[in-house]
């Protein structure tokens, strides 16, 4: 837990350094300082963590990269924000909280996120291949033909990168959840600021909207006890801070600058995960259509070149790792793949796609029914809850909009609903394609919670008569933020394996299980049972499942998900599930695994020019070991078990 809290502390100077010189640059000048604090903190991860993306593709984010690129960020950010012509005022209008409520309520956020974040890596998806490619950005970056190894390496996501700094020396392996517990930190935080705002009857539609969104986020959290790199929980989190920012920065006047901020936060959503971009699609055009005043022609073309301006920016280097790592820029999807010697092809792109689609529609693996629309009764059979939320988002999103059409022409109109029709739409358009693409609950969730969010939001804005002249923050609003930040850290450590409170009523077991361990370091995710070497063509990778098994997985197999094969976890790079297709080679042969991969073409290999080095000792080093493997290993004790 020391760990994380000294982690996290590292990271929020780095990021609100950058976050804020963003701000300065984007006209935020009049943006209150609470929500400054949240838009500095997200924008600055974002701008970081594509920062080290971008430098994966040269080299390995070694911890002197990382420290060097830390440096050069924040000279920039600091730079931005000293030369910008609008740059940030000192202080906010109005005092901000006290400095006993927020060392309080910070540290009850913290304390509780550190004692989820430390608890060891358990999802399946994670022990696969979240943690394994955690560890190959830290060992060799971003590198060519990851995917054809194994698929899922060539998921990339710039969340990997905050993770891999800190995977070094007496951490390594321990560091995966550390992203988590930042994001665990500033979701608590937001709610924190937006509760305190309702309490001091200083709240506007923003404030409600950042309050129910975030309880919402947090309650999900808890429930599916989420210690996981996953890059769905920061994802879901940056989709409803780019929502919420669009009600930030809407009341009228409002420049096409200031209009950027929900855009930059959707792209950085986009770069974690690639389900947000509906949230992009629709921040875009917000933006794009601010008033254009005079010269609207010139203006707009403007516009449209600054957009793509920062979307090489902020997603290139997402766009460019993912040429890199399977030949697809927008992987799965087969859209754009290359022909090159380290694609995995467009065929088996659409392929894998397809099934991440029906997995996602049937809920298990392995060969699903043809029938298009069979899945629809079981997936509502199995997520009730999300799928009431799907269907009310678009009829109630359908009525806000009207409601808010109604508020404008008013005398005198209501500038406090601008920007409810764009978060409505923004909901309706990735509900609409997250639930027939890929209806997983975790790529539906943000977007679905947003319309009941904005629909309570406007009703309680609407019957609270809000005081918005005066401070902030008054005493009972920092009571509320410390109350609420207790209540927060307590749902997080509750969530933990580190409190027994089931256990403890029904068994009378200890209620706090902590070690003194515990206390200084997250724990390390369990280790593969048995390891074993393979060599395809002059490629040697690990695999921890045995010859009959290695020789028939793919991403089609039916092994069950709390069954203990295909689960790489911390094992030595490159560690696969299943043995990779016998055409594949080392790209450079001199470079080994940092080189990256390729298919070779030629004629003369054919089929699987396979050999089993042996069983190795998983605990024996952290690199993929040399001819050493374990006492007496030879082909036969590589779990060829067939009788």
């Amino acid at each position: 837990m020391a760990f994380d809290l000294a982690a996290w502390a590292v990271i929020f100077v780095a990021v609100w350094v950058v976050g804020r010189g963003a701000l300065a640059l984007l006209d935020a000048r009049d943006v209150r300082s609470g929500d400054r604090v949240i838009l500095a903190a997200w924008i600055g991860v974002i701008v970081c963590a594509n920062v080290l993306l971008g430098v994966s593709l040269f080299t390995a984010l070694t911890p002197i990269v990382s420290a060097s690129v830390a440096v050069v960020v924040c000279a920039l950010g600091t730079l931005a924000m000293w030369r910008a012509p609008g740059r940030l005022p000192p202080r906010a209008s109005g005092p901000a909280l006290p400095t006993w409520a927020i060392v309080t309520g910070v540290a009850a956020v913290t304390i509780g996120a550190a004692a989820l974040a430390s608890d060891p890596v358990t999802l399946y998806d994670s022990l696969v291949y979240h943690v394994g490619l955690i560890r190959w950005l830290r060992e060799a970056g971003t590198v060519p033909g990851m995917a054809l190894i194994h698929n899922r390496l060539g998921h990339v996501s710039a969340w990997f990168t905050i993770a891999a700094v800190f995977d070094a020396g007496p951490v390594a392996n321990r560091a995966s959840n550390v992203p988590l517990g930042f994001a665990l930190v500033l979701t608590g935080i937001q709610t924190g600021i937006a509760t305190a705002r309702i309490a001091a009857r200083r709240a506007v539609i923003a404030d409600w909207f950042l309050a129910l969104g975030s309880a919402a986020l947090i309650w999900a959290i808890v429930v599916g006890r989420a210690a996981s790199p996953s890059p769905d929980v920061a994802t879901n989190a940056l989709i409803h801070v780019a929502a919420w920012a669009v009600l930030v920065v809407s009341p009228a006047p409002t420049s096409f600058t200031r209009r950027l901020i929900p855009f930059v936060i959707a792209l950085g959503a986009c770069s974690v995960k690639l389900f947000a971009v509906p949230a992009l699609v629709v921040t875009g055009a917000y933006a794009l259509l601010a008033s254009p005043g005079d010269g609207a022609g010139r203006l707009y073309l403007r516009r449209v070149l600054v957009c793509a301006g920062l979307a090489v920016s902020i997603v290139g280097a997402f766009i460019v790792a993912n040429l890199l790592a399977s030949g697809c820029p927008a992987f799965p999807s087969s859209i754009g793949c290359l022909d090159a010697p380290w694609s995995i092809g467009a065929a088996r792109a659409a392929d894998y796609a397809a099934y991440v689609r029906d997995v996602a529609r049937w809920q298990r693996r392995g060969e699903v029914p043809s029938d298009s629309i069979g899945w629809i009764a079981p997936w509502i059979s199995d997520h009730p809850w999300i799928a009431l939320l799907t269907v009310i988002c678009f009829p109630l999103g359908i009525h806000i909009a009207r409601r808010v059409a109604s508020m404008r022409v008013e005398q005198p109109p209501r500038a406090d609903v601008d920007g409810v029709s764009t978060v409505a739409a923004f909901a309706m358009l990735g509900a609409a394609l997250a639930a027939w693409q890929a209806p997983a609950p975790r790529f539906l969730y943000a977007f679905v919670i947003a319309v009941p969010a904005l629909a309570l939001s406007l009703a309680m804005h609407s019957r609270t008569r809000a005081t918005l002249a005066g401070p902030q923050f008054t005493r009972q609003g920092a009571l509320a933020f410390v109350a609420t930040s207790i209540a927060v850290g307590g749902a997080y450590a509750v969530a933990s394996q580190k409190l027994n409170l089931r256990s403890a009523v029904e068994r009378g077991t200890p209620l706090v299980t902590v070690t003194r361990a515990d206390l200084l370091l997250p724990a390390a995710p369990a280790l593969p049972l048995r390891l074993f070497r393979w060599r395809v063509n002059d490629v040697e990778v690990l695999t921890p499942v045995p010859r009959p098994v290695a020789d028939t997985l793919d991403y089609r197999s039916v092994i069950v998900l709390d069954s203990p094969l295909e689960k790489c976890s911390a094992a030595p790079i490159p560690c696969t599930p299943y043995v990779p297709r016998g055409n594949v080679r080392l790209r450079r042969s001199a470079q080994g695994t940092a080189g990256g991969f390729v298919r070779d073409q030629r004629p003369s290999v054919a089929g699987r020019a396979l050999t089993c080095v042996g069983e190795v000792d998983v605990t024996a080093s952290t690199r993929l070991p040399g001819p050493q493997t374990a006492p007496g290993s030879n082909d036969s004790r590589c779990g060829d078990d067939r009788r």
